[in-house]
């Protein structure tokens, strides 16, 4: 802070001691002549000079002078310090604001972090429960196929125990009716020589025609059981081979035994009496067979006999 104040008077005594020694002891200059002045009768008298300062006035501007001098270094402490107290306050003012703005930061950026954590917190909750979420439902999923493979499977055997009658019925059919074209013997062929000798009747016209319808008849129950065996195998299911093959008790069941022979030695399956059918390693039902046996033998005048140890009904 400035102190002007402190300084004006001075100033005022420096000038006025100036002043007082200029007078007290002035410069020497030659004196300047002076005019002589004819006395007027009546006229203004001329204007006297000024009286020179006593030596007191200037003792005692000089006595001021040092006393103020004398001060000066006091009066500069005292400015000083009041500078440096001004300037300690203005500092402590500055310093308590930016203290203020950096704690009001500081919260603020505490404020920040601590939504960032519990925004990263919960975010990691979140992701967690989607995993756990995505992972029970790969499961659900998993589990889902699983029954739907099952069910399906299921249903495929049920269709095909439903269709496994409709198949035993088409191949009695068609045995049925071979045997029957086999015991009719084959038609008589219509010409000359039939007419010749009597054969050409309307009775045997009428058979050879039944001969005809049935070997027609037995053409289209083939087909018929062939779309059967196409539906079974779409389904997965297969007939379990039989002829020429070796017993395997895990696809056949025995239902009678017959002598060995060269074509079919011990062991062989001479013919089937009901086909079996699987799915894939899983049986849906056993082959019944007749099976050749060298124990099996027939005695004269008797019945074919088994060995004892062969049980028929499940081989």
């Amino acid at each position: 802070m400035s102190n002007s104040s402190d300084l004006r008077p001075t100033s005022s005594w420096l000038r006025r001691l100036w002043a007082g020694l200029a007078l007290a002891d002035p410069p020497h200059q030659p004196p300047a002549p002076v005019e002589p002045v004819s006395p007027t009768v009546g006229g203004p008298r001329p204007p006297e000079p000024p009286a020179a300062p006593a030596p007191e006035l200037a003792a005692a501007a000089l006595r001021e002078l040092t006393a103020q001098l004398a001060s000066l270094p006091t009066r500069l402490e005292q400015q000083l310090e009041s500078q440096q107290s001004s300037l300690q306050a203005t500092l402590l003012e500055r310093l308590a604001t930016l203290e203020k703005q950096v704690s009001r930061v500081g919260r603020e950026q505490f404020k920040a972090t601590t939504l960032a954590e519990s925004q990263y917190e919960q975010t990691t909750a979140t992701l967690e429960m989607l995993r756990a979420a995505d992972a029970r439902h790969t499961s659900e999923l998993e589990l889902l196929q699983q029954h739907l493979a099952q069910t399906r499977a299921q249903q495929q055997h049920d269709v095909a125990l439903a269709l496994l009658p409709i198949a035993d019925s088409l191949d009695e059919a068609l045995r049925a009716g071979e045997q029957l074209l086999t015991t009719a013997g084959a038609p008589i062929e219509r010409g000359w020589l039939a007419r010749t000798l009597g054969l050409d009747t309307p009775y045997l016209r009428r058979i050879a025609s039944m001969h005809e319808a049935v070997q027609h008849w037995l053409v289209g129950l083939t087909y018929v059981r062939q779309r059967v065996f196409d539906l079974l195998a779409e389904a997965g299911i297969e007939p379990i081979p039989t002829a020429n093959q070796v017993f395997d008790p895990h696809l056949h069941r025995v239902l009678d035994l017959a002598s060995s022979s060269a074509t079919h030695p011990d062991g062989t399956i001479i013919s089937e009496l009901r086909r079996g059918y699987c799915m894939g390693s899983r049986i849906i039902r056993h082959a019944d067979v007749v099976v050749a046996s060298d124990a099996y033998t027939t005695p004269l005048g008797g019945s074919p006999t088994a060995p004892a140890d062969v049980d028929r009904s499940n081989g």
